[in-house]
């Protein structure tokens, strides 16, 4: 395990200090290359459901796919998508990466499509 890994997982560990969103969704696609996929038809979705959903998703910083007004764009492997990633109450991904290198919580639903 590279130092970088150690390193985010101990920082990461910082937002067990903050609570379980158990209605913030956090999705992601091919490790954050486009907008698609399972995750983009989950939070199409969860749009659908009016509000009830705070609906997170993350892309690289390169990416240039729009995502629907409602769906809150964040930079992939950023500080804000860990924490996002951290204190929400499900998280979905298409991919690996990410995924096994957090200490998610256990309330946390992790979704892997």
């Amino acid at each position: 395990m590279d130092i970088s890994v150690k390193i985010i997982r101990i920082l990461t560990r910082l937002f067990y200090l903050f609570p379980i969103q158990k209605r913030k969704v956090v999705l992601t696609a091919y490790n954050g290359r486009q907008y698609s996929c399972s995750p983009k038809y989950i939070s199409e979705g969860l749009l659908r459901k009016d509000g009830e959903y705070r609906i997170i998703y993350a892309l690289k910083r390169d990416s240039k796919d729009n995502i629907p007004e409602g769906i809150e764009r964040v930079t992939y492997r950023s500080f804000i998508h860990f924490y996002h990633l951290m204190t929400a109450g499900f998280v979905v991904f298409n991919s690996t990466g990410i995924p096994g290198l957090l200490p998610y919580r256990q309330k946390q639903v992790i979704i892997q499509t």
